[in-house]
C-alpha cells in the first residue's frame, strides 16, 4: 500500500506525463535558435489544399515566394480569436505583400465559421482544417490551441513556435526574419 505522500507524488508524475503529450508532436530537426528566440525546423510540407469558408481553394505551392503563417484556432478559444484580431488591426503585418496569413479553423461549419470571421473584419483567407492538415502540422492527438505555423518562401516548414512563444511580437519577427532571409 502506498502513503498518502508518495500516491501524490506518483498522482503528480502521472498528470505531468500526460500533460506532455510529446509524442503527439512532429519531431524538430534542428536545434539552431533564431534571433527571435524560436528553435527552428527544417521539414518539407506537401503539396496541401486549404479550402476556405468562402469556397476558394488555395495550394500550399501556389504561395511559394511567400511567407505563410498558419495560425489554428477555435472560436471558443478567445485567446485564438484576440492573436487573429490582433493581425488584423496590424496593417503592416497584414498588409505585407511578402506574407500570407491563413487562419485554419479546428471548428467544423463553414457557414458558421465565416459569420464569426466577417462580424470579426479579418480579410485574410480563413479556412477548415483537415485530418490531413492537422497530421501534417499538429500531429496526433489533442493539441492547444492557438498553434502557430510558419513556411518559408521555398516551401519549408522553418518555425513551430509553442505555446509560451507565440506572442504577437515574436510571430512578427519571425516573419521579418523570414521574409527578409535570403
Amino acid at each position: 500500500m502506498l502513503i498518502p505522500s508518495r500516491r501524490l507524488l506518483f498522482f503528480a508524475v502521472f498528470v505531468l506525463a500526460a500533460g506532455c503529450r510529446q509524442s503527439d508532436t512532429p519531431s524538430v530537426n534542428s536545434s539552431a535558435t533564431s534571433p527571435c528566440g524560436v528553435v527552428a525546423v527544417n521539414e518539407a510540407v506537401p503539396d496541401l489544399v486549404f479550402t476556405t469558408v468562402e469556397g476558394q481553394r488555395i495550394h500550399l505551392s501556389e504561395l511559394k515566394g511567400k511567407v505563410v503563417l498558419l495560425d489554428f484556432w477555435a472560436m471558443l478559444c478567445l485567446g485564438c480569436v484576440a492573436g487573429l484580431d490582433a493581425y488584423q488591426k496590424d496593417t503592416a503585418l497584414v498588409n505585407n505583400p511578402k506574407l500570407q496569413i491563413i487562419a485554419v479553423s479546428r471548428d467544423r461549419d463553414a457557414a458558421v465559421v465565416k459569420k464569426f470571421a466577417e462580424e470579426h473584419g479579418w480579410t485574410f483567407p480563413v479556412a477548415l482544417s483537415t485530418p490531413e492538415i492537422d497530421g501534417v502540422f499538429l500531429g496526433s492527438g489533442q493539441i492547444a490551441l492557438p498553434q502557430i505555423r510558419l513556411i518559408d518562401p521555398q516551401g519549408r516548414l522553418r518555425y513551430r513556435p509553442d505555446f509560451s512563444e507565440a506572442t504577437h511580437e515574436r510571430i512578427k519577427c519571425l516573419v521579418a526574419e523570414l521574409v527578409n532571409d535570403k
